[in-house]
């Protein structure tokens, strides 16, 4: 292999290289979410504020003794 096409194999990797890198590091590539806990009290349906909730876009992400907290897709 000569060197200038050794030459232009290796730019041809760095280019590709570096738009990959440009591409990954893209703010509108990078999900952005919103979340939200709240407190619930035994006494109130919770499998009712989760359907509604999941209605509302909102996905359960965890359980935690009084806790419940949700995350969806900014708009």
């Amino acid at each position: 292999m000569s060197w200038k096409n050794l030459a232009l194999v290796l730019s041809g990797i760095l280019v590709g290289c570096a738009a990959g890198a440009a591409l990954a590091q893209s703010p509108a590539m990078t999900p952005r979410f919103e979340h939200i806990c709240m407190n619930y009290d035994l006494s109130i349906d919770l499998d009712e504020r989760i359907a509604k909730a999941a209605d509302e876009g909102w996905e359960l992400v965890t359980m935690a003794d009084a806790v419940v907290c949700f995350k969806r897709a900014r708009a």
